[in-house]
C-alpha cells in the first residue's frame, strides 16, 4: 500500500509539473457540487505549488531561492541573503510538512523531500554553510526576521516530527534546540510575532527540553490582549488579514498540538476567541469564494482561508463545514487557476500576477510561500466534517434575498462587512490611523489600508496617476501635491450607515466627516466637508480592468442628474454627482491596476472654497453585471436630500417611500461664545496618553474593588485612548497576611485597570466639561468619568460623577457633605435597557457638564440627567466652605466589582473604554 501510494504521489507530481495553471484531475461534483474539490485535490495543490519551487532545485545542497522579481522586495543587499535562504526554506517547509505527514517517502524531481528539508536545517547549525544563523546572544535586543522564520519552522516540527524531527541525532536534536530557543527567549515585536517565540518554546518543552516559562505565558496573555471580539484582533495598529492567517491560525492551532495538554486555560481562550470567526469572516468572502485585496502582505493569498479547515479540529456544534469548505477551496482556486499568479514556476508577489504596488520591502520571492499556512488545514483528518461534508454556498443559497444588502458589524474592531447579493460581492469598511510621512512602515498609510471600502468584485487600483484616485478621496495640498487621506477615525455604526472622520495628515484643517450607506446595488456617500481651507478635492469610484478590450464609457440624464457610466464587458460602473460636485470624469490609466495594465476609473471634482463651507458631497457609486440594464429608479434612487438645521443631520428621501437620516458629531472642537478651549486630549497619539496632561492612581484604591490599577492597561490607539480591564493573577506587592486593610489581605491581584487623572496636572473652577466615549456595560464593570475637589477629604471636597455605570445603572451624581457627616448624594439613574441597551452601549456617546456659579448640570447626548443649584450642594457641617467653589480635577476609569461594579467573574476578557477625546471650555 505503502509503494502504491508513493508511486501515485510520483505519478501527480510529475503530471502537476507540466502544467502552467493548476486544473484539478477527477473533480468531484457530489461531494463539492461548486468547485469540485476534495481534500485529494487540496494535496494536488499544495504538490502543485512545492513541485514550482523545486524547479529551482537540482541537487540536495541547492537553497530555497528564486528569482528576484523586480521592484522594492529584498534582497536589496548582501547581507539579507541568509535570510532570504532562511525565508524560501522555513514557508515552503508549510507545504512539504503537511504532505509529509502522510507521505513519508515523497520525492519530487528526484528528490527526497523530508531529506532535503533535514539537510538544510542542519545547515542552519553549520558555521560553513552559508546559511548559518549565530545563535542569538545578548547583544541582540532586538527582534530580527530570523524569529520569524524559526518560529515556522516550529510549527512545521509540529506538524510533521516523525520526518523532520525524530530522525535527527541528539547532539543534532541539541543544537537545534540551542539555536531555535535562542531567538524564543528574547524580545519580539507587538503584534502577531509573539506567537513565533510561543511555538518555538512549546515545540522544545514538548521534547522534554527547559524552557522560560515566564517569558511563554506573558507572551500568550499579551497575544489574548490583542483580542477585540467578533473573531478579530488587532495586530497593532490596524485590522487586516493577520488576523486570520496569523491569530486566528496560532491560536487554535497552538492549542490542538500543545496548549490543550499544557496550558488549558490559554488554550480554551484563544478556542473561544476562535469560535466567533464563523459568525463573520465567511461573509468577508464573495459567493463564489473570492478573497478581498485588502491590507498588506497580498502575496500570501491563499492564507487567508486557514481558519475554515481548523474549523474542523474545534467542532462547534452548528458549522455549516460545507460553506466553509466552499469559500477556502474556491479561494484556492481563484489564484491557482490564474495565467499570472506563477512567474518562474513561483508565485509573484502581487495578488493575481506581479503587482509592485501592493509589495512590501519587507517581502522576498520566498515569502509568498506563507501562503503554504493554508495547507495546515491537511492536519484535519480526512474523515472530518470538514472534508466530508457536501459543499454549499451558506446563506446565500436562500437567506440572503435578491437584491438585498447585509451588512455585518463587528464592534471592538468596528469592522463592517457588507455583501451583495447582485452581484454575489463582497465588501469590507474599515479604519486606518497611520501617518506616512516620516515612517518607519510607510506602507501602512498605503492603498493596502487607505481605501473608503473594498470590495471582492473591484480590487483597488493604485495611487500612482497623479490627480487620479479610486475608491478614495484626494487633495491637492499647500505643495500642489495629490494627497490621498490616510487618517481615518471611525465614529459609529448606526441605522446601516457607517461612519468615520478623516483628516490630511498634511494639512489637519482639511477635514471630512464620512458616511457610507450600501445600497442593493452600490454606495450612498454622504460626505461633510468641515475644512477651514480651501482646496481641490477629488473622490474616485472602484476602477475596472481593460480585460475585454476597450472600456466603454457613455452619460445620461435621469430625473435631473448626470449619469457616467463605465463597462468592461463584466462589470459596469455608474457614478452620479447628487450634491456638491462640480464635473465627473472617466480616467484611463495604465499600470495601477491588479488584474489588467490599463484599467479606467470614474472621479468626481470640486474646488472647495471657504465660504461654501460645510459643503455636503451626496455620491452615487453603483454597479451591475455587465449586459444587465438599468431602470432610472436604480441609478437615480435618491429623491431629496436636506441638510437639517446647523447641518449635522442629513434627510435623505428615497423614491420608494423610505427615509433617512445621516446623523453627524458635531464638528470637533467646536466654538462656543460663553467659552474658549482650554484643555482638551484628542488621543491621536500611539502608545501611553500624554504625561503631561494625565497621570495614573496605583494599586488597589477605593470601594473595595476588585481590579489593580497601573499605567500599562491604558493606551492610546487609532485616535482613541482605550482604557483595558484584564483578569490576570499576580502577587498583590502590598500583601501583609493577617491585615485588616483590605487592599493588603489580598494575597493576589485578580484583575488589572487603569485610572488616569489630572490631580497636580491640570484642574479647573467652571465651565464646560465634554467626554465622547464607549463603555461597556457587561457584568461586573463599573466605568466613570469624574471629578474631585483639589481641597478637603471626600466628601467634603465635593464630588461630581458626570458619567458612571454599574449593574444595568447610568448614573449621574454629586456629591458633598451631609448633616450626618455622610456622603450626601443628588443623583439622577437612566436604565440602559431603556436607553437600548447593548445596541446602545455599542455606540460612542457624549457625556457633559455645565458648571458655573450658580448651577452643576450634566448631560448625556445633550439630554439633560441633573440640574443642581450650587447653593444645595454645600457642605452641611456649619462651615463655610463650600466644594463646588474650588478647583477640581478629572477622573477617568474603569473599575470592577467593589461595593457597586456586580460580579464579573462570569464576564469574558479583556473589556474596555474606549474615549474619543475630553475636553474643557472655561467661561470667557
Amino acid at each position: 500500500m505503502r509503494t502504491y501510494l508513493f508511486l501515485l504521489f510520483s505519478f501527480i507530481v510529475q503530471h502537476l509539473s507540466a502544467q502552467t495553471v493548476f486544473n484539478l484531475q477527477n473533480p468531484d461534483y457530489n461531494r463539492s457540487p461548486h468547485t469540485g474539490m476534495t481534500r485529494q485535490h487540496w494535496k494536488d495543490a499544495a504538490l502543485y505549488l512545492l513541485d514550482g519551487a523545486f524547479h529551482h532545485i537540482s541537487k540536495l545542497e541547492d537553497p530555497m531561492v528564486f528569482p528576484k522579481q523586480a521592484g522594492k522586495s529584498y534582497p536589496r543587499e548582501a547581507a539579507q541573503h541568509v535570510t532570504e535562504k532562511l525565508e524560501g526554506l522555513s514557508r515552503t517547509l508549510f507545504f512539504a510538512a503537511s504532505l509529509l505527514k502522510e507521505e513519508p517517502e515523497l520525492r519530487i524531481r528526484n528528490i527526497n523531500i523530508a531529506e532535503y528539508y533535514r539537510y538544510h536545517l542542519l545547515g542552519l547549525l553549520n558555521p560553513s554553510s552559508e546559511a548559518y544563523i549565530k545563535p542569538r546572544t545578548k547583544e541582540i535586543n532586538w527582534p530580527t526576521q530570523t524569529l520569524v522564520e524559526l518560529g515556522a519552522i516550529s510549527v512545521s516540527l509540529f506538524a510533521a516530527p516523525e520526518q523532520l524531527w525524530d530522525p535527527l541525532t541528539k547532539p543534532q536534536q541539541d543544537a537545534l534546540a540551542n539555536l531555535m530557543l535562542s531567538y524564543a527567549d528574547g524580545p519580539t515585536v507587538a503584534s502577531n510575532w509573539k506567537f513565533f517565540n510561543i511555538f518555538i518554546f512549546s515545540f522544545f518543552k514538548s521534547r522534554g527540553y527547559s524552557i522560560n516559562e515566564n517569558l511563554m505565558e506573558e507572551y500568550l496573555q499579551k497575544s489574548l490582549d490583542h483580542y477585540r471580539g467578533y473573531g478579530w484582533y488587532n495586530d497593532a495598529p490596524a485590522y487586516d488579514y493577520y488576523s486570520m492567517w496569523a491569530f486566528q491560525m496560532y491560536g487554535p492551532l497552538w492549542a490542538h498540538l500543545f496548549g490543550n495538554q499544557y496550558y488549558p486555560v490559554y488554550a480554551q481562550q484563544f478556542i473561544n476567541n476562535f469560535k466567533d470567526v464563523q459568525d463573520n469572516y465567511p461573509y468577508l468572502f464573495s459567493r463564489d469564494g473570492k478573497m478581498i485585496l485588502w491590507g498588506r502582505s497580498m502575496s500570501y493569498r491563499l492564507g487567508s482561508v486557514i481558519p475554515f479547515p481548523l474549523m474542523g479540529l474545534v467542532q462547534e456544534p452548528g458549522t455549516n463545514y460545507g460553506w466553509m469548505r466552499r469559500i477556502a477551496s474556491g479561494v484556492l482556486l481563484q489564484f491557482l487557476q490564474h495565467p499570472d499568479f506563477l512567474e518562474d514556476h513561483v508565485p509573484t508577489l502581487g495578488f493575481y500576477g506581479a503587482f509592485e504596488p501592493a509589495v512590501q520591502p519587507y517581502s522576498c520571492r520566498g515569502s509568498a510561500y506563507w501562503m503554504g499556512k493554508a495547507f495546515l488545514g491537511l492536519l484535519v483528518p480526512a474523515d472530518n466534517p470538514f472534508w466530508t461534508s457536501i459543499e454549499n454556498e451558506g446563506p446565500w443559497e436562500k437567506e440572503l434575498k435578491s437584491q438585498q444588502v447585509v451588512n455585518k458589524f463587528q464592534p471592538g474592531s468596528n469592522i463592517l462587512i457588507t455583501d451583495y447579493t447582485g452581484i454575489g460581492a463582497s465588501e469590507i469598511r474599515s479604519w486606518c490611523h497611520v501617518k506616512a510621512i516620516n515612517a518607519r512602515e510607510p506602507f501602512r498609510a498605503s492603498e493596502n489600508y487607505n481605501r473608503l471600502s473594498y470590495n471582492s468584485a473591484f480590487p483597488w487600483q493604485a495611487d500612482s496617476v497623479s490627480g487620479v484616485v479610486a475608491m478614495n478621496y484626494i487633495v491637492k495640498n499647500a505643495r500642489q501635491q495629490w494627497e490621498p487621506f490616510r487618517l481615518f477615525r471611525f465614529k459609529k455604526f448606526e441605522e446601516e450607515v457607517y461612519y468615520r472622520d478623516v483628516v490630511l495628515e498634511t494639512d489637519s484643517s482639511i477635514r471630512m466627516q464620512l458616511a457610507d450607506m450600501p445600497l442593493p446595488n452600490g454606495i450612498l456617500r454622504v460626505d461633510r466637508n468641515l475644512s477651514t481651507t480651501a482646496a481641490e478635492i477629488r473622490l474616485g469610484h472602484y476602477a475596472l480592468p481593460a480585460i475585454n478590450g476597450k472600456i466603454k464609457n457613455s452619460t445620461r440624464r435621469i430625473h435631473g442628474f448626470e449619469v457616467k457610466i463605465i463597462d468592461n464587458g463584466n462589470y459596469q460602473l455608474a457614478m452620479i454627482p447628487l450634491s456638491g460636485w462640480d464635473s465627473i470624469t472617466a480616467v484611463d490609466t495604465r499600470n495601477v491596476h491588479p488584474e489588467a495594465k490599463e484599467s479606467t476609473v470614474l472621479n468626481a471634482r470640486n474646488y472647495f472654497r471657504l465660504k461654501q463651507s460645510p459643503v455636503i458631497y451626496a455620491t452615487l457609486l453603483l454597479w451591475k453585471k455587465s449586459g444587465e440594464d438599468w431602470t432610472p429608479d436604480e441609478l437615480i434612487p435618491v429623491e431629496s436630500i436636506k441638510a437639517e438645521e446647523k447641518g449635522s443631520n442629513i434627510r435623505i428621501r428615497f423614491r420608494n417611500g423610505l427615509e433617512k437620516i445621516i446623523r453627524f458629531e458635531p464638528a470637533p472642537p467646536p466654538v462656543y461664545k460663553k467659552y474658549e478651549l482650554v484643555w482638551s486630549d484628542e488621543f491621536n497619539t500611539t502608545g501611553f496618553p500624554d504625561s503631561t496632561k494625565w497621570g495614573y492612581e496605583y494599586g488597589f484604591v477605593r470601594n473595595n474593588e476588585l481590579q489593580w490599577y497601573q499605567p500599562e492597561n491604558a493606551r492610546c490607539e487609532n485616535g482613541l485612548l482605550v482604557i483595558e480591564a484584564n483578569r490576570e493573577t499576580k502577587p498583590n506587592p502590598n500583601y501583609e497576611e493577617g491585615s485588616n486593610d483590605w487592599r493588603k489581605n489580598r494575597k493576589e491581584i485578580n484583575y488589572t485597570s487603569s485610572c488616569l487623572i489630572t490631580k497636580a496636572k491640570a484642574d479647573w473652577l467652571y465651565g464646560r466639561f465634554e467626554m465622547r466615549a464607549r463603555i461597556d456595560i457587561s457584568a461586573g464593570l463599573w466605568p466613570a468619568w469624574w471629578t474631585l475637589g483639589i481641597s478637603k477629604p471626600w466628601p467634603a471636597n465635593g464630588e461630581i460623577d458626570i458619567m458612571e455605570y454599574y449593574k444595568g445603572k447610568l448614573l449621574a451624581n454629586i456629591a458633598c457633605l451631609g448633616a450626618d457627616k455622610k456622603p450626601e448624594w443628588f443623583s439622577s439613574i437612566r436604565l440602559t435597557d431603556s436607553l437600548g441597551g447593548k445596541k446602545w452601549a455599542a455606540q460612542f456617546h457624549t457625556w457633559r457638564m455645565d458648571w458655573d456659579e450658580k448651577n452643576i448640570t450634566l448631560y448625556v447626548d445633550n439630554q439633560q440627567l441633573i440640574k443642581a443649584p450650587l447653593l444645595l450642594l454645600k457642605n452641611k457641617d456649619g462651615f463655610e466652605f463650600h466644594p463646588f467653589k474650588q478647583p477640581h480635577y478629572m477622573l477617568l476609569n474603569l473599575a470592577l466589582g467593589g461595593m457597586n461594579g456586580g460580579d464579573p467573574s462570569g464576564t469574558s476578557f479583556p473589556r474596555r473604554m474606549e474615549v474619543d477625546y475630553v475636553r474643557v471650555w472655561k467661561l470667557k
